[in-house]
């Protein structure tokens, strides 16, 4: 009898509906499946906050993710970026006036 399948978590911060999510999300997971042998499966968070609760706990095992959280999963679970895009990220760094 063969092994059961491993499959992985993917989650995705949720910043559109969960059908707009797995809309444009599934498609991805079936690909990477395909071509890897690597079975995903997406799991949408109802909210935001949510989301940063689960990869804080290390619940997901890939995540897809903005660069604050991913500093944040980093730090809490040691997530470690296996991606990125090809621009520099800017931003802009506020402190008080004191």
């Amino acid at each position: 009898m063969a092994a059961p399948a491993v499959i992985y978590s993917f989650s995705v911060v949720p910043r559109v509906s969960p059908t707009q999510l797995h809309k444009e999300w599934q498609p991805i997971m079936e690909r990477i499946s395909l071509e890897t042998g690597i079975s995903l499966q997406l799991k949408i968070s109802p909210s935001i906050p949510k989301f940063e609760s689960e990869f804080i706990k290390g619940e997901p095992d890939f995540a897809y993710m903005n660069p604050y959280h991913a500093v944040i999963a980093k730090q809490a679970q040691g997530y470690i970026p296996l991606f990125r895009d090809n621009k520099l990220l800017t931003g802009i760094l506020l402190v008080r006036k004191d």
